[in-house]
This record gives C-alpha cells, sequence and structure tokens, in this order.
C-alpha cells in the first residue's frame, strides 16, 4: 500500500500483562502464492467453518461487547492520528472500559460505557451510533455559568428560565455527567452535552393511569416515565415542572431554536444590509439573490443550525484569485502503537465565480461549526476574507471513519490529521472569532439575537473589518 514497509526479520515487542511478553514478526516470506511456512489447509478451513457458524444475535451479550470494546481499542490505538495533542492515557482506558462493561447490565448501559470510551480522544467526529435517544423538548446553553433554556417547545417552560435541576440532581451535575460520553474540544462537548441534557433511553410513553413512575436512566438523573422533572427559576421564584421526553434527536442535531428571522432565507434587515439564514436558504434561492448579494452594502452569513446552503457555495464569489485550502495529511501507518506514522500531503484550490461579491462579509460562527466547515474558516482566516462573530469553532476537521461493531453500533473518528494553513494546530483548538459573542440572560429573556446585534453593530464601524 505504501513506498516504505518493514524489513523481514523486523518483529514488535509489547507486554500483554502478567510480566508476559509477546513477540510478533512484522513481515512474512511468500513464494506468490501463499506465506510460507504454508499454513495446515484442513485446520485453516476448519476454523473458517467454525467462525462461519458463530450466530451474534442483536441484544445484550456480554462477552461481545468485552470484544466490541477492544476492537474499538486497538483500531484507535494503532490509527488516531492526534494522541500527540490529547492529554489521555489510553491503556488506562482500555482497564477503565473492560470493567464498567462488566458490570453493565442493559445494552443500554454498554452504550454509556463505549460513549464514555469514545469521549476520552476528544475526537468531534467521535461517536456511537444506532441507540434511540428521547430528549428534552429545550434548547439549552451555558450562559452567565447558568443552563438557561433559549427555546422551547414546552409551554410551561419559558426561553430565560434557568435549570436548577433534573430529577433529584443538580442541573451541573448532570451536566457533568453528560459532558463524560460527548467527544470534543471544550467548547463543543459542552455545546452537545447540553443537546441531550435530560435525555432517556427507555421509551417515553406515560402509564394509562398517568401515575409517574420514577426510573434510574443511564444518562444520569431520575427521570419519570414519559417525562422528566425539572427545577427552574423565573423572575426570581422557584418551580418545579415535569416535561415530556419529546423529542427524538442526538447529540449533534437540535432542530428547536427561535432566533430572530430563523424562518427567513435572504432579507434586507438594515438598508442595503443582508441577511442569509444558511440553514434555510436554498441553492437556487443563493443563485437567484446572489446579484443582490454581490452589490449589497454587507452581507451577514449566519452558519448556525444545520446548513442547507453550504458556505461552500459563497467561497467562490468572495476570492479574487485562485485560493488553496490546508494540506489534508493521510497517515500511512505500517508499525504497531503509532510509531513511526508518515504521512500523504494534498490539498486543492479554489478558483473565483462571478458575480466578484464587492460587499463585506460577515460570518456567525458557533461552537458546533465543525469539518467541512472549518475547512472554508481555515480559508477565509487564512486569506481575510471575512470578519467573524460568534464563538469558537469545535476544532476538529478531517474525514470521518467508521468502525462497524460485531454488538451492533458504530464508532466515528476522524482518520486524518489537519492542520491550520500555518501549520498551527487546528484540533481542539478552533478557529476564534474576530468578535467574540457572550449571550446574556437578560437577552435571551427579551428575544434578542446578540449574535446579530454584534453583527450589525461592526458593519456600523468600517475601520473594525480585518480585510479593509
Amino acid at each position: 500500500m505504501f513506498d516504505s514497509m518493514p524489513q523481514f526479520s523486523e518483529t514488535t515487542k509489547a507486554s500483554i500483562g502478567n510480566n508476559l511478553i509477546c513477540v510478533v514478526p512484522l513481515t512474512l516470506l511468500t513464494n506468490g502464492s501463499s506465506t510460507y511456512p504454508q499454513a495446515d489447509v484442513r485446520s485453516l478451513n476448519r476454523l473458517k467453518s467454525e467462525l462461519s457458524h458463530i450466530s451474534i444475535h442483536s441484544g445484550f451479550n456480554q462477552q461481545v461487547n468485552l470484544a466490541s470494546v477492544i476492537i474499538t481499542w486497538n483500531v484507535l490505538q494503532h490509527f488516531f492520528p492526534y494522541f500527540d495533542v490529547i492529554d489521555t492515557n489510553w491503556y488506562e482506558v482500555l482497564g477503565e472500559t473492560l470493567k464498567n462493561t462488566l458490570a453493565n447490565k442493559r445494552q443500554k448501559d454498554f452504550f454509556v460505557t463505549l460513549s464514555r470510551m469514545i469521549a476520552q480522544i476528544d475526537d468531534g467526529h467521535g461517536a456511537v451510533l444506532d441507540e434511540q435517544m428521547y430528549c428534552l423538548p429545550l434548547r439549552l446553553e451555558f450562559i452567565e455559568n447558568r443552563i438557561v433554556i433559549t427555546a422551547s417547545k414546552d409551554s410551561t417552560l419559558r426561553r430565560g428560565d434557568i435549570i436548577h435541576q433534573i430529577g433529584e440532581q443538580s442541573a451541573m451535575q448532570v451536566l457533568n455527567e453528560a459532558e463524560k460520553m460527548v467527544p470534543g474540544s471544550p467548547q463543543l462537548s459542552k455545546c452537545l452535552a447540553l443537546n441531550i441534557l435530560g435525555a432517556n433511553m427507555d421509551s417515553p410513553l406515560m402509564k394509562k393511569n398517568n401515575t409517574p413512575k420514577f426510573t434510574i436512566d443511564s444518562l444520569g438523573g431520575e427521570f419519570i416515565s414519559g417525562g422528566t422533572s425539572l427545577v427552574i427559576e423565573r423572575s426570581g421564584k422557584v418551580l418545579q415542572v415535569i416535561t415530556a421526553n419529546s423529542r427524538i434527536g442526538n447529540m449533534y442535531f437540535n432542530s428547536i431554536d427561535d432566533r430572530k428571522y430563523l424562518s427567513e432565507t435572504i432579507i434586507e434587515i438594515e438598508p442595503a444590509i443582508y441577511y442569509v439564514n444558511m440553514s434555510k436558504c436554498s441553492n437556487d434561492i443563493f443563485e437567484q439573490k446572489k446579484n443582490i448579494l454581490a452589490n449589497a452594502k454587507a452581507v451577514i452569513y449566519d452558519l448556525r443550525g444545520v446548513q442547507k446552503l453550504h458556505i461552500f457555495k459563497i467561497l467562490p464569489h468572495l476570492i479574487d484569485k485562485e485560493v488553496n485550502s490546508t494540506y489534508w495529511n493521510i497517515p500511512q501507518t505500517v508499525y504497531p502503537d503509532h510509531k513511526g506514522v508518515t504521512f500523504t500531503h494534498f490539498n486543492w484550490s479554489l478558483h473565483p465565480k462571478q458575480p466578484h461579491f464587492k460587499s463585506k462579509s460577515v460570518i456567525i460562527n458557533s461552537s458546533d461549526v465543525i469539518s467541512a466547515d472549518e475547512t472554508v474558516m481555515d480559508i477565509i482566516d487564512h486569506y481575510k476574507l471575512a470578519t467573524t462573530v460568534g464563538t469558537t469553532t469545535a476544532g476538529c476537521n478531517g474525514n470521518s471513519n467508521r468502525i462497524y461493531l460485531p454488538c451492533g453500533y458504530e464508532v466515528c473518528w476522524t482518520g486524518m490529521k489537519v492542520l491550520k494553513h500555518d501549520g498551527s494546530q487546528l484540533y481542539l483548538k478552533g478557529f476564534k472569532p474576530n468578535f467574540p459573542v457572550n449571550r446574556t440572560i437578560q437577552g435571551i429573556r427579551e428575544g434578542r439575537d446578540e449574535y446579530l446585534e454584534k453583527a450589525l453593530k461592526i458593519l456600523s464601524s468600517h475601520h473594525n473589518f480585518k480585510h479593509l
């Protein structure tokens, strides 16, 4: 596969515990049709037959779960490219995860165990897939060191309400437990943990007589079957509310929001200043309006939420000459334990498109701007193409790999190493905005979009634009 390979007679030597050492050859002789010495064909066929008759049923199986842990640990041990920038003892993680797996009583408990294992590589792409979550009908943010409701689908809960308690636990304690099973940089993991705060992996159906039934859920906290008990603060008063776990979701996506202009696509919000809602605007609408945007005074591109119109579509109109992406560094792993890893490097070029946008550009970022979006952020940052406001991006770029496990789960992780244009670390650090925004509880209660307010404010002062 690669230009270099181990020489014949090279071995790897490692301790496997209990004063045992394993020595494994890294190359084998071959005669062109088989390795030498040739294996016993009858033994090999018998092994293949035995393997083919192994049946792994879905559901809880402790032995299969232990095997899934070992497979996951080994893949990451040998191929994960960021062990040099994280502070994790991966060997300790293995022992801890195996111990917790032995203590699991349900498959949903194992989902939490495996998620906590993956969380310890701080990988924004890291995730364990294929377990249903029933989440609170809320959008939550960490504002002024409080857990604050910023949007709600439950009429009994309002934006600006502060959550103090979830079940019998403090909300901060539940958040801390949720962060332990959520991967990524500090700015990303808190954002994702808030998406699943109070989530339940059991069916949320109420009993027919509506009698609350308390159960202990895998994610921590005491929950009512069909809902979650919250203690909130509103206008200085403490209230207890029970809300249904009615949102089926995961840590990456939360569609609940009520920010200003959420339903708009492209709108003129001030004379000659346009706002583009990337989560609602389509490619067709952009094509229809691009000449207007090109000649506007300024355009604000909002990257919050899942983009329907990707920022890649905008970028060619912001440049007047060819630009290059950063380099993608693909590991060539020949030796075990991430030793002697070399990389192949490639990047790509982006060419201008007409019309060239003469308008000033402001981009609203959030902490879940990740991966391909950070490729664009790198180009924008390096070539000074726009001014950014909001929060630091996720700090994770590169293709996402998957491990398909015998337990039925899939594990995602980042397989290539990506640095910033100047060669500095991107992983965990992300891109800081030119103008940070710290939301306020008062602003939430008043229904203000403080990100958008900041964007409009800097547009009123031209000297703030770094690319002018």
